[in-house]
């Protein structure tokens, strides 16, 4: 999809020339090419400013990664140019044979760029702040522009001097040029109507985009690159935008039910859940979540790690979890039967994988107020799984056989520190209904490629597909041999069921891989379901949200079932603590290992429109607009639910949950 989208942009770009060339009007195309080049300029500037004024946050960057994040950010510059001088640069090819004409609308485009300069500078101050982007957070302006002014005032007043200035003074060079460059002449009607309809469709382009197709960008090359890429006025002027598309809009509003949560007894709250473990103490007083272990329940120092994401695996179809026999998952059967079932384990979401997977790879849930990635936090520092295992010399791998940016995964894990296999690099080596489909064989057996020639111990993580709707695209004609025809034909009323048996089958192809390879023995296995099966009705209680996990390490860990309530947010604490990580990290759960530390899962459905707490007491959600209400025990858990998302908003939006910046080894 980029290939064809990069395509059609260079189609566009030769017609362009051509019919401005056929056009021979030099004269707008010359103060066209001023207005549209003191505005890269200034985006330029700004992503210079930028570098210098936070350069130990960019300091893990190559020279190399630099100019990479410089390109990559022109195209949001140019998309940010559109929107802000878009009206004047339409208007300045008016075919007006007029040199004052020419002269207001360089003049409207230097009122353009002003506007943009101080929004620019703006969002550098803010940045200086929070260590990200504005973005969705031009909707707490108000309530932040004290502080940023107060910034101003005392550190960066000679650099909003500066940014006015200079912008002053290219606007009256603008107008200058547009006297000089003489007066613009009118060519035959079919290149002027061309050349307009090329100059309309262009400044309608960040209008028709979905904005959601924007907001990631340049953040899958990582926090650092991604900050460097990212333009602050284009986010936060896409995040504006946005709202017109309501299933894409997001920003860090507290809903009314966290505002009468106390600031401070929420983060007292927050730390009897994140902090109470006995085998950690505080790493950074900056970062009040942020904890770091001292005692270690198990040793798998130097083991290899796979962990099978599934999706929708819903667990009484598995016969080593339910006591009705399917015979559908061998391969998961004798995995599961080696290693330690988490009976009571919980989703942090009740339908959507991305929730599942970014909560596995960075144990931070989806909770109320605040966007979730692909929508504005992965603009936040956060604990990232690939890069603690590489900063552990591991090398860290991530396959799936979606496309790349199907549902943000891709991108998703590159930000999280893996190198990322997506469908598009995958070669069919089954047959599928369509041509060039891949599913979950080929992303196995690309990983069991990548892993085979490790150098070093290495993570890999696979997401499955086949169990996705519809059911019918991810699923082989054949598989197996025989017993894969008898399989399809056995569950051919479930496709479902069926595909889970296809998943199982490439399962044990990998399996069998590794173990060629001799590198079975030495891996822990760890199996968990992004979020439970969707369209199943239940009854209000804990099984909303419940899925399987099972960790797998034998000689490490005895086989059997843990009753400890727990979930996704926990799975990076307890490899944190399994393969003695002393780095500092923060989580909203804890180690499934640690005795000391309590047990419990924060889950949201609705886009976190609903959330809640679940407890040895029992499980409570609340919508983001009622206040707590119930008997005195339920609103009394409805309090310690609201409190503890008060404080994590509080601390995500102030970009306090790490620290802004690592150094992984190269």
């Amino acid at each position: 999809m980029m290939k064809y989208t990069i395509f059609l942009w260079l189609v566009f770009a030769l017609v362009a020339v051509y019919v401005f060339a056929r056009r021979k009007d030099r004269v707008r195309l010359c103060n066209s090419a001023w207005l549209v080049g003191g505005f890269l300029l200034v985006c330029f500037a700004g992503r210079l400013a930028l570098l210098i004024l936070y350069w130990q946050m960019f300091a893990s960057l190559s020279f190399a990664q630099i100019l990479l994040s410089f390109a990559r950010g022109v195209w949001p510059d140019v998309l940010a140019c559109v929107w802000w001088c878009g009206p004047a640069f339409f208007l300045l090819n008016l075919p007006v044979k007029s040199v004052r004409w020419q002269q207001v609308c360089l003049a409207l485009g230097g009122i353009g760029l002003g506007l943009f300069a101080l929004a620019l500078t703006g969002d550098i101050v803010y940045f200086g702040l929070v260590q990200r982007h504005t973005g969705s957070d031009i909707f707490n302006l108000l309530s932040s522009l004290p502080l940023i002014w107060e910034s101003v005032r005392r550190d960066y007043w000679m650099l909003v001097l500066t940014g006015a200035a200079v912008t002053g003074v290219l606007a009256w060079i603008g107008v200058y040029i547009a006297g000089k460059t003489g007066r613009p002449g009118r060519g035959a009607c079919l290149w002027e109507g061309l050349a307009l309809l090329l100059v309309g469709w262009l400044c309608l382009q960040p209008y028709l985009a979905r904005p959601y197709a924007w907001l990631p960008y340049g953040y899958e090359y990582g926090l650092e690159q991604g900050h460097l890429t990212q333009n602050g006025v284009f986010t936060m002027w896409n995040h504006v935008l946005s709202r017109r598309y309501k299933k894409w809009a997001s920003s860090w509003r507290m809903p009314h039910s966290l505002t009468t949560a106390d600031a401070q007894n929420s983060l007292q709250t927050a730390k009897q859940f994140f902090m109470a473990s006995r085998q950690e103490q505080p790493a950074d007083q900056q970062y009040p979540l942020l904890r770091k272990r001292i005692k270690f329940n198990a040793d798998a120092r130097g083991r290899n790690l796979i962990i099978l994401i599934l999706e929708s695996w819903q667990w009484d179809y598995v016969d080593a979890l339910s006591d009705v026999p399917r015979g559908v998952t061998p391969n998961l059967d004798a995995l599961i039967k080696r290693g330690v079932v988490f009976d009571r384990f919980y989703a942090c979401g009740r339908d959507s994988s991305l929730q599942g997977v970014g909560t596995v790879l960075s144990s931070v849930c989806q909770t109320a107020g605040i966007p979730y990635y692909g929508k504005g936090l992965e603009s936040v520092s956060v604990a990232r799984l690939g890069e603690l295992f590489a900063n552990e010399h591991y090398q860290v791998y991530f396959s799936h056989a979606a496309a790349h940016r199907w549902m943000y995964i891709g991108p998703l894990a590159q930000l999280m520190g893996f190198t990322v296999h997506s469908g598009e690099d995958l070669t069919p080596q089954l047959s599928y209904r369509a041509a060039k489909t891949v599913s979950d064989y080929e992303a196995l057996m690309r990983l069991a490629d990548l892993v085979q020639t490790a150098k070093e111990p290495f993570l890999g993580v696979f997401f499955s597909l086949s169990t996705h709707e519809p059911f019918d695209a991810f699923y082989p004609l054949s598989f197996g041999g025989g017993r894969g025809n008898v399989l399809a034909e056995k569950f051919s009323s479930d496709k479902y069921t069926r595909n889970l048996a296809y998943t199982d089958w490439a399962i044990g192809e990998f399996v069998g891989r590794l173990k060629s390879a001799g590198l079975y023995d030495d891996t822990v296995f760890l199996i968990v379901g992004d979020h439970p099966r969707r369209g199943i009705p239940r009854p209000f209680g804990p099984g909303l949200f419940r899925v399987p996990f099972v960790l797998v390490a034998p000689g490490i860990l005895a086989p059997g079932h843990n009753n400890r309530l727990s979930a996704q947010a926990d799975i990076l604490p307890t490899l944190v603590d399994l393969f003695h990580i002393k780095q500092p990290y923060a989580a909203m759960g804890n180690s499934m290992l640690d005795k000391t530390a309590p047990g419990f899962a924060l889950v949201s459905s609705m886009e976190a429109q609903e959330f809640g707490l679940l407890t040895d007491d029992g499980l409570v959600l609340q919508r983001t607009f009622q206040s707590a209400s119930g008997d005195k025990e339920e609103t009394a858990q409805l309090k310690q639910a609201a409190e503890l998302n008060r404080a994590m908003f509080d601390i995500l939006r102030q970009n306090r949950w790490a620290p802004a910046y690592t150094v992984s080894p190269k």
